[in-house]
């Protein structure tokens, strides 16, 4: 009997379709009860029994899976192998099975069949299908001339089917040679006139004109099919079984750990969170609140022990929310996604040994999607509202789980119309939502409430509910500095760094090189005053370290500067730009920010007197006492919060803003107004809106100034401060809520992404590349650093190197993240290396296995060596070229 293989490591296509099955029990005992599952579950019988039959062609054989012994041998015909599995499934049994009961809507049957078959050949989509689906594909037409002419050819394959396949005896009326198909495709059809292509705008015409419900099930179908076959392809790897679905907590157990925390810290016997979900766990909500006031326990509380997805912008804030989530859930229930994910287990498990071992495996059944709770950034699902191939696996799995976005304030427009978007399509397939965040524009709620039903009970704001409370809570004293010179900014640090016995200072700039202009005066100033102690204590973070180096400044800062702060540490000074706004969970007692947008400046200032939380009480004219009993003073004499731009230099062209104008615009005329009059809620935004509509035609000069002056801003005058701001963009219809608009539009008329990549740089914004510099000066010997580095690795991984290891063991070292620039030439790093290699080891390369370099290549698929510097104190500089 000749075997037919199914994977690489020698597992038979029997066994892979036994595995599938088993998968799909699994998640039959989880999804069981479900209305959708009783509609897809035969459906998935059929495509599991189905998917893989393709695999039968004896090049997918003897060349993919070096099956040496299979029979037939002959490899010149050979199309995808989820395509081919259409050419063995007998359509006509298989239409007897789809029939609906008692149905008498042929149409809607036949458009079950092509939702069967369309569900089957993109079960592995890669690019190159898009190929096969049009007229005069000669592979495609060499390959039906082959099935329809060589009649043992395809009876031989036909037979090794059913002989592998003949435990499936249910199952195998399914199987038989479509010749139809073949014929029809020779006759001048299309696979199109068969199946509908699920992705890529080439396939939107081939899906408009199903009906919704329809589009439901292929998706619960065609994703389904995809979870149970990567899991039972990853069971097969570790050789191991594993359930598709973990086990997490009961609500009431869950309930029961976090109200008893609750009730310990809050000393209420009905904490908030519980009072204000009652009556609403099984809903969609919206919660507006401060950060640090709990939202977290209120997510919990809300996920009612349901599969959890809980979504942040940043992997720092990600990564403390895991370790928050163990916590409740414990360490092998709560999976961790983002584009390092891979390293955090990796090294936890290198840390603490075999207290740790099994992180891997974690990671992976992350990956699969299987645990309970799964804590990640937005960029691994928001994207697939663009639809990018694969993306049924994850409206699938969403349509019986609970989704938590938080911080939504943080994403820019064209990522929240696309989160958006994601939120009104889960809900359509069942799923459920919580938007939790501090700001939020009103915008952006009233697309989500329309798009998802959601009324006013649905819509929580602390801010309102608890109005007199956050009136009350005035810990920043805000002082603006217009237009201040870098020298008198520095000199004015260093003041406050040293007052009061000493002070952790925080400085916010807009960009990474203003932030090292900054930070290099600061040191010379320092160095020169011989002020060495606090020289010591000044650090720079910014986005444009390597992620071994900012690792480390992170965990130091960590230690320097702790939340809450409660003894007087000295004199320290962080120098940094926009990455602390969310990712660090730091307490400093004085700010100095560049002007930013306002809702950034916010952000900024809750670094600053961390300690008083929005749960603190007042007991005194500046007084606050937190809930474990610590009281605090705010001091009215010495402003806490500076807020300053730069003195314009005519005769130096300024540096371009990362932020919109208008953003800017409205910061200064929130600031102007609240710095000049007396009641906050008495400033006429209609202003604000109509001279950012005027100005859209005139010149691109400054319409309102930074004021003088300061003034205590409560953590209320912050909510509606930010809150009628957006209001006043959106009704001058300016560029940030056109972006927001025009991408919504553009989802709304059905746009989708060819790609995973494409859609995830689309949500993030993306306009950097990862780069190695190359090294100039005293640097010049950084890249020859890096090619010594790859080839001692390559030397000690030759067995069985992985992506995990390169990325700990070298991209961390040398990758950083730089800006795209037209005027500087990027060099793809695979190329440079392998001269680099060569050079340095004359013969070593030539010596490598042909798939450790093609492996190498796709590691270093979009990494580029740029012209530039690197140290671990400022970071990566761009290089100085002449003439520019």
């Amino acid at each position: 009997m000749c075997r037919v293989l199914a994977k690489s490591n020698d597992v038979r296509l029997s066994e892979h379709v036994r595995d599938f099955f088993r998968v799909l029990e699994g998640l039959k005992k989880v999804l069981g009860t479900y209305d959708f599952w009783g509609e897809i579950e035969e459906l998935l019988r059929y495509t599991g029994f189905s998917h893989d039959l393709g695999k039968v062609q004896p090049a997918f054989q003897i060349k993919s899976l070096r099956n040496t012994e299979y029979q037939p041998s002959e490899l010149s015909f050979e199309i995808p192998h989820s395509l081919a599995s259409l050419f063995f499934v007998d359509v006509e049994a298989l239409e007897k099975k789809l029939k609906v009961e008692n149905s008498r809507d042929e149409k809607s049957d036949k458009r079950r069949l092509r939702l069967f078959l369309s569900a089957v050949a993109f079960h592995h989509f890669r690019e190159n299908f898009t190929e096969y689906l049009w007229k005069d594909n000669p592979h495609l037409l060499r390959f039906c001339q082959k099935f329809v002419d060589d009649i043992e050819w395809r009876e031989t394959l036909l037979q090794n089917l059913r002989k592998e396949l003949k435990d499936f005896q249910k199952l195998q009326e399914l199987l038989n040679v479509n010749l139809k198909l073949a014929e029809a495709l020779i006759n001048g059809l299309t696979l199109l006139d068969f199946i509908f292509l699920p992705y890529t705008m080439e396939g939107f015409p081939t899906r408009i004109g199903i009906p919704k419900e329809q589009e439901r099930l292929f998706i619960h179908l065609s994703g389904f099919l995809q979870r149970c076959d990567h899991f039972a392809s990853f069971c097969e790897e570790e050789g191991k079984e594993f359930p598709p679905e973990e086990e997490g907590l009961c609500r009431e157990e869950l309930w029961g750990k976090i109200t008893d925390s609750l009730r310990k810290k809050s000393k209420s016997d009905t904490p908030w969170q519980e009072e204000y979900l009652e009556g609403l766990e099984d809903q969609n909500l919206i919660l507006v609140a401060p950060t640090g006031y709990g939202k977290t326990e209120f997510a919990f509380l809300w996920s009612r022990g349901e599969k959890l997805f809980y979504t942040l912008p940043l992997r720092a804030a990600v990564n403390q929310m895991h370790k928050r989530a163990e916590e409740v859930w414990g360490g092998d229930r709560v999976a961790l996604l983002h584009s390092d994910a891979d390293l955090f287990f990796l090294e936890r498990e290198q840390i603490k040994g075999a207290e740790e071992k099994g992180q891997s495996r974690i990671y992976h059944l992350s990956r699969q999607l299987a645990l309970p709770v799964c804590v990640s950034t937005g960029d691994q699902f928001f994207p697939y509202a663009l639809r990018p191939p694969g993306y049924e696996r994850i409206y699938a799995t969403f349509s019986y789980a609970r989704l938590v976005i938080d911080e939504v304030q943080a994403y820019e427009p064209r990522a929240a119309a696309i989160i958006v978007k994601f939120t009104e399509d889960i809900v359509k397939m069942g799923g459920r939502y919580l938007l939790m965040t501090a700001t939020l524009p009103e915008f952006v709620k009233k697309e989500i409430e329309e798009r998802t039903g959601l009324g006013e009970r649905h819509y929580i704001n602390l801010y309102e509910r608890e109005k007199e409370r956050f009136q009350d809570l005035r810990k920043h004293l805000v002082e603006c500095l217009p237009e201040i010179k870098a020298e008198q900014l520095v000199t004015k640090i260093i003041e406050e760094a040293e007052r009061n016995g000493g002070q952790r200072v925080l400085v916010v700039l807009n960009t990474v090189q203003k932030a090292q202009e900054v930070y290099e005066n600061l040191c010379k100033t320092l160095e020169k005053k011989q002020k060495g102690n606090l020289r010591q204590k000044t650090w720079l973070l910014h986005s444009r370290f390597t992620l071994e180096d900012r690792r480390k400044k992170e965990e130091t800062l960590k230690e320097e500067f702790p939340n809450p702060k409660k003894d007087n540490d000295g004199a320290k000074i962080l120098v940094a730009t926009q990455v602390v706004e969310a990712s660090l969970d730091i307490d400093a007692d004085v700010l100095f920010t560049e002007l930013a947008p306002m809702d950034s400046l916010v952000q900024r200032m809750g670094r600053v007197l961390r300690r008083i939380g929005p749960g603190c009480r007042k007991v005194g004219d500046g007084e606050y006492e937190a809930s474990d009993g610590a009281r605090y003073a705010v001091s009215g004499e010495k402003p806490n919060v500076y807020i300053f731009e730069f003195k314009e230099d005519k005769k130096v062209k300024a540096k371009p803003s990362p932020y919109l104008p208008e953003l800017l615009e409205a910061a200064r005329f929130a600031l102007q107004e609240f710095l000049s009059g007396e009641s906050i809620e008495a400033i006429d935004f209609s202003e604000l809106t109509k001279r950012l509509t005027s100005s859209r035609k005139k010149s691109k000069q400054r319409i309102f100034r930074l004021p003088q002056g300061r003034k205590f801003l409560s953590e209320y005058d912050k909510y509606y401060l930010v809150s009628r701001l957006y209001q006043a963009i959106m009704e001058a219809r300016s560029t940030y809520y056109e972006e927001f608009r025009k991408t919504l539009c553009i989802l709304d008329a059905g746009y989708t992404s060819s790609q995973k990549r494409e859609a995830q740089e689309i949500f993030r914004n993306i306009a950097d590349v990862a780069a190695i510099p190359e090294g100039q000066g005293r640097f010049k010997s950084r890249f020859q650093s890096f090619g010594e580095n790859v080839r001692q690795f390559l030397e000690k991984h030759c067995e069985k190197p992985t992506f995990t290891k390169f990325k700990q063991e070298i991209l961390a070292k040398y990758l950083v993240s730089v800006p795209q620039r037209r005027d500087l030439s990027e060099e793809p790093a695979f190329q440079r290396l392998r001269d680099e290699i060569s050079k340095q080891s004359p013969g070593f390369w030539e010596s490598l296995d042909k798939r450790l370099k093609e492996r190498l290549e796709d590691w270093l698929e979009n990494v580029f060596v740029v012209p530039g510097s690197y140290d671990e104190d400022l970071g990566f500089r761009f290089s100085v070229q002449k003439g520019k």
